[in-house]
């Protein structure tokens, strides 16, 4: 049995989707209609209101879901360059 396509929806389709499920659209028809396994529509009822929220905020999905992992490593980079730079940029003054 071959493999099914990876298809990425935006966070716009998502919202839209789950607007249509709300007004009566089943699980199986959605997930017909929008090319996703109907556990994919499962998962997105449950993450409803993380993606309205998101798309209130204006975010892209990808920013949703990247913006903690990215402000980790950013923190993380930070720290070292204050650990590591900052010390050498004073003593060079002195």
């Amino acid at each position: 049995m071959p493999k099914r396509k990876l298809t990425v929806k935006t966070l716009n389709e998502k919202c839209k989707a789950l607007k249509e499920i709300e007004k009566g659209l089943s699980n199986k028809e959605a997930s017909l209609k929008y090319g996703v396994p109907p556990n994919t529509i499962s998962t997105w009822i449950k993450n409803k209101a993380k993606y309205f929220k998101a798309l209130e905020d204006n975010c892209s999905s990808k920013n949703y879901y990247y913006s903690k992992f990215e402000s980790l490593l950013l923190q993380e980079k930070l720290e070292k360059c204050k650990q590591a730079v900052i010390p050498d940029f004073f003593k060079k003054q002195k």
